[in-house]
């Protein structure tokens, strides 16, 4: 008898477990054809870097299950800022996140919104002189601090190209600096989201002492990230366009902001 059920067994076993693989292949997400390399450098919260090159924050959150969803390996590559574009626009690096849209990246890059924000005049001083617009900002003589790689659209820069021109402007590499100098009275306001802000302020124990001032003319910028269309195939972009946007729609980039960022940070932020 155990002859006549033993060979039986054995292939609805073989069957069973064949079964269940296939299912299993079937349920798992295809995945992108390589690892896709992310544009890493400090902004805010969204994404820190530590000393060890790690990548954290809101953005790495998101990834994480994006990556879940489509099967996508993201390799993070820790550069500046600044950097971080070039390597995108050049065809170096696949993605970079937390990146305002501007016309000119457009041309080299396909663009998928998370969320806006909008930069604010930021001071520890509450003595400063009121300033409710950017000609009032400009008729003073507050040296302003920005964060050199920031770019929010024509009313942006053309107060900063203003700014530079009076003699008035302090662009430096990232929003630590732009703290340092708060601190020190090297400026007497910076011009920034406070979301991209809140690291440096939490980090120096400033948060308590801000006051942040809306300039009516800075309209809110969508930011998110661009995915590069000359290192990335078409079949692979558009995964991680549709993966992307649907995460977004469903709130877990929200979700991943509130968890990283205190309150007061979020007050230049609105859905998308």
């Amino acid at each position: 008898m155990l002859r006549t059920f033993r060979a039986p067994f054995r292939h609805l076993c073989t069957i069973s477990l064949l079964g269940a693989l296939c299912h299993s292949a079937a349920a798992a997400p295809a995945g992108c054809k390589r690892d896709i390399v992310v544009a890493s450098s400090q902004v805010g919260r969204a994404m820190t870097v530590g000393a060890d090159n790690t990548v954290r924050g809101a953005v790495r959150d998101f990834l994480d299950l994006v990556s879940e969803r489509t099967g996508c390996r993201f390799q993070y590559a820790p550069v500046s800022r600044a950097r971080a574009w070039m390597m995108v626009a050049s065809g170096r690096a696949d993605i970079m996140p937390a990146a305002s849209q501007t016309h000119e990246r457009d041309q080299f890059a396909q663009f998928v919104a998370t969320h806006q924000v909008r930069p604010m005049l930021i001071s520890l001083d509450p003595s400063q002189p009121a300033v409710g617009s950017i000609d009032e900002l400009l008729r003073t003589r507050l040296h302003v601090a920005v964060v050199r790689s920031y770019d929010f659209g024509m009313a942006y820069r053309n107060a900063v190209g203003e700014l530079k021109r009076q003699g008035r402007l302090h662009s430096v590499t990232d929003p630590q600096a732009v703290a340092a100098l708060l601190e020190s009275g090297g400026v007497h306001t910076a011009l920034l989201p406070p979301s991209a802000f809140a690291d440096a302020a939490e980090l120096n124990q400033l948060a308590p002492r801000l006051q942040t001032r809306a300039l009516p003319e800075m309209p809110h910028m969508r930011i998110g990230f661009y995915l590069s269309t000359s290192s990335l195939d078409d079949a692979d972009r558009l995964l991680l366009q549709e993966a992307i946007r649907k995460a977004v729609a469903s709130g877990a980039y929200a979700d991943a902001m509130r968890r990283h960022y205190p309150r007061w940070a979020l007050a230049d932020v609105r859905s998308n």
